[in-house]
């Protein structure tokens, strides 16, 4: 089975269009895609090529290159690990769009960010 790559930067493009930074969309995703591998409805192969297209998507939208991505991955981490922290799901086919853009709003305000 492969990744639609459109369909996954498209989502991506979905936060953007909602006002997240790409950082933000990237890390939102990628906490959705790993709680998805924890409960075994995506595979560990499934899992490393949404993130490599994640990736190349970070990277087009940052205008960097793949090894500048250190850093915008960290962050993008961390926004996984505070989502993670927030929000609790048991329907992981569908993603919790009201409950992450709580807890959006709440990481912009922590961070200075309004």
């Amino acid at each position: 089975m492969s990744v639609d790559a459109a369909a996954v930067q498209e989502e991506l493009a979905s936060r953007i269009r909602a006002g997240r930074t790409p950082v933000e969309a990237i890390g939102e995703w990628r906490w959705l895609w790993q709680r998805q591998v924890e409960s075994e409805l995506l595979s560990k192969q499934i899992h490393a090529e949404l993130l490599r297209i994640g990736d190349a998507w970070l990277v087009t939208r940052l205008g960097t290159s793949e090894d500048e991505l250190a850093v915008p991955i960290a962050a993008a981490t961390m926004y996984a690990k505070f989502i993670g922290e927030r929000v609790e799901i048991s329907d992981l086919t569908v993603v919790p769009v009201g409950k992450i853009d709580a807890v959006w709003r709440e990481w912009r305000t922590a961070h200075g960010q309004t």
